[in-house]
């Protein structure tokens, strides 16, 4: 369509197609996606939101030193934001000296995630890392309650939504979300946009 600039994709999973058209277009993308690759694809590509390069390396970090937990299971939804979640996370937790004793992924939307909480119990992890989407997370921890899977779950800023917060089983569930300190001029500035 010739545009001169694009401001999204809002999400990582659509970027990851969608940003090496822009890229190869010379069109300048400001995205609000958080995959660690999706800023290498060119030098047109900006993101407004923080890599999960730091989200997945907080989580293991926080596991690690502030959970106390050393044997960790990884469930992540199979797609650019999950995997890069994933990827980050795993190779931080190992460099520490954590084990990553289960990792599988799962498709978008799947709500029957049984099999892998079965599989879960029998890896004699002490933290479930699970970067899923709300879907996969409402029915993932209400089945965790229902199999009594009795072991600390940190989820990824997908469980920062009302849908999955106050969903059964989500009960003392932690999950990481990126901060974006804004000087309080600029706010007011956007609030004040007709």
């Amino acid at each position: 369509d010739k545009v001169n600039v694009i401001a999204g994709p809002i999400c990582s999973s659509v970027g990851g197609p969608a940003l090496p058209i822009a890229q190869n277009n010379a069109i300048p993308t400001i995205i609000v996606a958080s995959a660690p690759h999706l800023t290498a694809i060119g030098d047109y590509i900006f993101r407004t939101y923080p890599s999960d390069a730091f989200q997945g390396k907080f989580g293991a970090e926080f596991i690690y030193n502030d959970l106390g937990k050393r044997k960790a299971a990884v469930v992540y939804v199979k797609n650019d934001w999950g995997q890069g979640l994933r990827d980050v996370f795993v190779e931080k937790f190992k460099k520490m000296g954590g084990e990553v004793v289960y990792d599988e992924g799962v498709n978008q939307g799947s709500s029957d995630l049984r099999t892998q909480i079965s599989k879960i119990k029998t890896s004699e992890a002490d933290v479930l890392y699970f970067p899923v989407y709300p879907t996969n997370a409402i029915a993932g921890l209400k089945q965790i309650k229902d199999l009594s899977l009795d072991i600390s779950i940190v989820g990824a800023d997908s469980f920062s939504g009302e849908e999955v917060w106050s969903s059964p089983g989500a009960e003392g569930v932690i999950y990481t979300v990126g901060k974006i300190d804004n000087p309080e001029d600029f706010i007011q500035k956007i609030k004040s946009l007709p």
